[in-house]
């Protein structure tokens, strides 16, 4: 598993973390709930919760939500589920989406492993600037035996294709 974790380029290590995060998962049975509010001085808030549970035979999961709000009105949402069996196949799924005065993005992707240590991921992100109406949409994947892949295409607020600006 480490050479495939290692084979992933820097955009892919968000990937291969919350995967390594879903194989941290203890495997003895237990299923706990919890949830946690706060709201701020200034206004903005934040709510969380989550659920793991296991069979006692090594297969576990769990999920996260995660929403927030803040007192200038940006908010967003994230939300996460991993899974382990006891095969050793572990997969990750998840999903962000946030917006405030500045603009938006969503990002969604999920990551897993096989029985036999293959990795693969992908992960798709779109992002809209509300001072221009420009905005990108990217996607990534990774698999052994097709390797790494990214692309990106930028518009304008008419939809038309533009050239990306470089970083």
């Amino acid at each position: 598993m480490a050479s495939h974790l290692q084979s992933l380029r820097a955009g892919g290590m968000l990937a291969a973390l919350l995967l390594a995060a879903a194989l941290a998962l203890p495997t003895q049975a237990a299923g706990v709930v919890g949830s946690r509010e706060v709201t701020g001085p200034k206004g903005g808030s934040m709510v969380r919760q989550h659920a793991r549970q296991g069979d006692g035979a090594g297969n576990r999961s769990g999920q996260r939500i995660r929403s927030w709000s803040s007192a200038e009105g940006g908010s967003g949402a994230r939300s996460a589920q991993n899974s382990r069996s006891a095969d050793g196949s572990a997969s990750h799924d998840s999903s962000v989406a946030a917006s405030n005065a500045r603009g938006s993005v969503a990002s969604s992707g999920s990551a897993s492993r096989d029985a036999d240590g293959n990795i693969s991921q992908s992960r798709s992100t779109s992002a809209t600037s509300a001072t221009t109406g420009n905005s990108v949409q990217s996607s990534s994947s990774y698999s052994k035996d097709s390797g790494w892949s990214r692309s990106a295409t930028c518009y304008d607020a008419g939809g038309n294709t533009i050239a990306c600006p470089s970083r």
